[in-house]
């Protein structure tokens, strides 16, 4: 059986056999008190009161004679170094919940729907205050450019575009961000008004999340654009020299050179989005920036295609009822993508964790 261990919260480490955990006990690593659970339960305990390793915290020499100098069994541990740490799986406990079930797009509407009807009117509150907030933010913008076009007030215009920026980045993204934990607030039975607020204090670490998340999709995108603009030049000058321009094969080739480049794109999206959600969760407090992601990363496996589907079953909902006179958008669309949203990343983050949770809060 192997083990994971935990020397340092919110660190857990491992799984490893008892020979390598053998070996950590004999550097003086980890001790008696250590806490430890085995792989494929949820249970954790003192090192000392697990039969099978109490003699190893112990430094019975019987058992620390049996593990020749520099072997560590199954985890390959060099004297000195510690083991590798996953770093998506290093966070605070959760509380414990029931499964919702497995993540899909029936299962994240369905379960976005019950928390729209239990929150109406704070989810509809919650879009109020959003729309109230980009209303401002494009005001003072506008204001901006209008005086930057005017000789005697262009200093005061540039500043305003410059403010409006800085209130977007700093005001409007992380009230976004806390509307979309509201909604999973909500569907965890808890959404209040005052989530909306929880964002703001992790402001900085959003925005560095975001600028990484931009930084990481232009690097994804870079390159797909450059081989198909010299792809459809090559294929758009043979087609104009040739008398084909308009041509099926032309339409489905530029079809497929788009594709090339949005369904990467897509994909990426579906399994980093989760990542600011996870810098704000209350119940994983101080994820770190990197572990946001690498935790998204982790959470989103094998769920890429569903998420994708979501977003497009929802963006089409929320376009609809917006272009239906915008009160279906404001009281029905925008509401109830928050609350779905929020269902599809408590069907992600809140399942039986791959490893155990962390002990100790």
């Amino acid at each position: 059986m192997r083990y994971y261990i935990c020397r340092q919260h919110p660190t857990v480490e491992g799984p490893f056999d008892p020979t390598a955990i053998a070996s950590l006990a004999r550097s003086g690593s980890i001790g008696p008190e250590t806490l430890v659970c085995p792989e494929g339960e949820q249970a954790w305990r003192p090192l000392g009161s697990v039969p099978e390793l109490a003699a190893f915290a112990a430094g019975q020499p019987a058992f620390a004679a049996a593990i020749p100098p520099g072997h560590a069994g199954g985890a390959s541990l060099q004297s000195g170094v510690d083991p590798e740490i996953p770093p998506h799986w290093a966070r605070a406990q959760r509380p414990s919940r029931a499964p919702l079930g497995e993540m899909g797009v029936g299962t994240a509407m369905s379960l976005g729907w019950a928390a729209f009807t239990a929150n109406y009117w704070n989810a509809v509150a919650v879009v109020g205050i959003l729309i109230g907030a980009q209303f401002f933010v494009n005001m003072v913008q506008s204001f901006g450019q209008h005086l930057a076009k005017s000789a005697g007030a262009a200093g005061l215009g540039v500043a305003l575009i410059g403010t409006s920026v800085l209130v977007s980045a700093l005001v409007f993204f992380p009230l976004t961000v806390g509307a979309f934990l509201f909604g999973v607030e909500a569907v965890r039975g808890r959404g209040t008004l005052a989530t909306l607020g929880r964002a703001f204090q992790r402001v900085f670490a959003l925005v560095l999340a975001y600028l990484l998340w931009c930084l990481g999709t232009l690097l994804l995108a870079l390159p797909l654009v450059v081989v198909g603009l010299v792809v459809g030049m090559v294929v758009g000058m043979s087609a104009f020299t040739t008398g084909f321009r308009g041509s099926p094969a032309l339409v489905a080739l530029i079809i497929g050179l788009v594709a090339a480049i949005l369904v990467p794109m897509a994909w990426l999206a579906a399994r980093l989005f989760p990542t600011f959600l996870l810098l704000v969760d209350p119940d994983r407090p101080g994820l770190g920036v990197l572990q946001a992601f690498s935790t998204s990363w982790a959470i989103t496996s094998g769920h890429a295609l569903s998420i994708i589907g979501l977003a497009i079953v929802m963006g089409l909902l929320s376009i609809a009822t917006f272009l239906a006179c915008i009160l279906p958008g404001i009281f029905l669309g925008y509401p109830l993508l928050i609350t779905t949203y929020g269902a599809a990343y408590c069907l992600l983050a809140d399942r039986p964790a791959v490893v155990p949770v962390h002990p100790g809060g």
